[in-house]
């Protein structure tokens, strides 16, 4: 006889005084199918149909985010061609009212200025979410 199983969770269904964003993620990186396409992905995703059938960091970072979450993990990924424009993709998914906790850009860094660049795509995100000036 097989047994049961019960997930419990909290949502934030912005009833209550605080609304804050829902623990998503959106993963960048390099893949071979959906092409620049925003792909919404949770626990149950076969990213083998939705990224790629060979390995990637993209796809070894999204295995490892089901792995260390729950069964009731969700956010969004962008596979790219390498040298894509990544903040133009994350302006376009911003555009599309994705509203992530965390960017998790799976390509390798090469230097300082790429750091900066990503700080202050950061902090540019977090002044227009905020309306700072």
């Amino acid at each position: 006889m097989a047994q049961g199983k019960v997930s419990v969770t909290s949502l934030n269904t912005g009833s209550g005084a605080t609304k804050e964003v829902e623990r998503a993620v959106l993963f960048i990186g390099v893949g071979t199918l959906n092409i620049g396409s925003i792909v919404a992905v949770n626990a149950q995703s076969e990213f083998d149909e939705l990224i790629s059938a060979d390995d990637s960091a993209l796809k070894t970072q999204l295995q490892a985010w089901v792995r260390n979450g729950d069964d009731l993990v969700s956010g969004w990924a962008i596979p790219i061609n390498s040298g894509d424009d990544v903040f133009g993709l994350i302006d376009n998914a911003m555009d599309q009212n994705i509203s992530p906790e965390i960017i998790v850009i799976t390509t390798a860094i090469t230097g300082k200025s790429q750091i900066e660049a990503f700080q202050n795509k950061a902090l540019e995100i977090f002044c227009l979410l905020y309306n700072y000036p």
